[in-house]
């Protein structure tokens, strides 16, 4: 792609900027999930070797205002600072460039000082070029390992690399590399499993996929839709009423290309969405106006089942039901374990997916992607806004 990685630049006794996604999923506000954080190790490690002195600068939430300290990142430097024994991890409350360059020029090489939640920024978001030039007068070096972010074009990710040489760091690396064999080098047969909500999210991977893939297999609120261009009832279910057009429209593309885009034949339906709920698998054909659709059917998930065994390649992102209750999870279930035990090449992704296999303890895939609206972006149109200003 034309892009150097941390191990193509001389970072040695450099002041390095590293942008990470510590968007990490909190409860009570303690951190219950620190996957994001310990997946960056590689890349501060490397640095860190090379006498370095580190900035590290992220993300966390949707904080409305700088006030709102659940999202501070004060929490993710304490973790650090215990992930990476005997170095010190200093943080800065605040984005106070000159307070932030007085402490750098006093800081020991083989040392990190992690800053306050971009977001409590609004310059951030809207790509201010003042910010990030501030941002880069701190570092010699920019380095990107957060491929989860990479697809949005903030300050952080796409402006400050205008003003210092920029790299990748280990991460991003890896997963360009899963994700460019996911697409241009696939073992074949290849099936992408999609499921999740809104339709234009995934409407370009799915066309993409039309003429590089064999199977394309739907489920969830998305598979909702299909159905109803298909002219299904789907009675209560959650779908996009204003998206049938464009699903009809995929859905004639798929026959033209000979891709076997794939509905399914059978659900789970209830009344309403809720743990005690009496559930029904029923064929899609018999849908009633008062059920609800929370999960693909027995026989769907024979046949998808089917599809994954004979493939080459499974790329996954979605799950297929209202996984968040127990009641709803099997056909996810069923697709992990099936891609599990198929030993095939899997890709997943997603933050659903993610947090669905973690939940249930399912390992063993070939690559599970950080990124989720990143990897279907990148899976689409083979880069992304913060690799590209980076070429």
């Amino acid at each position: 792609m034309g892009i150097k990685s941390i191990e193509d630049l001389k970072i040695n006794n450099k002041t390095i900027i590293l942008r990470t996604d510590y968007n990490v999923p909190l409860d009570n506000n303690d951190i219950s999930d620190d996957n994001r954080i310990q997946a960056t190790l590689d890349t501060i490690n490397y640095i860190l070797e090379r006498n370095c002195k580190l900035i590290i600068i992220s993300h966390l939430g949707r904080p409305k205002n700088k006030t709102d300290k659940t999202f501070s990142l004060e929490k993710i430097a304490k973790h650090l600072g215990d992930l990476i024994p005997n170095t010190e991890v200093a943080f800065s409350p605040d984005i106070n460039i000159e307070n932030i360059r007085d402490y750098i020029s006093n800081m020991n090489p083989g040392n990190i000082i992690l800053l306050e939640n971009l977001r409590f920024y609004e310059e951030e978001k809207n790509n201010d070029p003042k910010f990030a030039k501030a941002l880069s007068s701190l570092a010699d070096i920019y380095v990107n390992d957060a491929f989860a972010t990479s697809h949005r074009s903030h300050a952080s990710m796409v402006g400050i690399p205008r003003y210092i040489p920029g790299c990748i760091g280990f991460l991003v690396k890896k997963e360009i590399k899963a994700l460019s064999q996911g697409f241009c080098d696939p073992k074949i047969p290849v099936t992408l499993i999609l499921g999740g909500s809104k339709v234009d999210t995934k409407a370009g991977i799915i066309r993409n996929y039309l003429d590089n893939s064999d199977n394309i297999l739907l489920g969830g609120a998305l598979a909702n839709t299909f159905l109803a261009a298909k002219g299904y009832c789907i009675g209560k279910s959650k779908y996009e009423a204003n998206k049938i057009g464009l699903a009809k429209q995929i859905i004639n593309e798929a026959i033209n290309y000979g891709c076997n885009l794939m509905t399914p034949r059978d659900v789970v339906v209830c009344s309403n969405i809720s743990h005690t709920a009496e559930k029904f698998n029923i064929l899609t054909e018999d849908i009633k106006d008062d059920m609800v659709i929370a999960d693909i059917g027995i026989q769907t998930i024979e046949e998808y089942n089917e599809y994954i065994r004979s493939s080459g390649t499974i790329i996954w992102n979605g799950p297929v039901g209202v996984y968040e209750y127990e009641s709803f999870s099997c056909g996810s279930k069923s697709i992990a374990e099936s891609i599990i035990s198929s030993n095939k090449t899997s890709i997943i992704g997603g933050g659903d997916t993610v947090d669905f296999i973690d939940k249930h303890g399912y390992k063993n895939f070939s690559h599970i992607s950080t990124g989720g609206g990143a990897m279907i972006e990148f899976l689409e149109h083979q880069t992304l806004p913060a690799l590209e200003v980076l070429k």
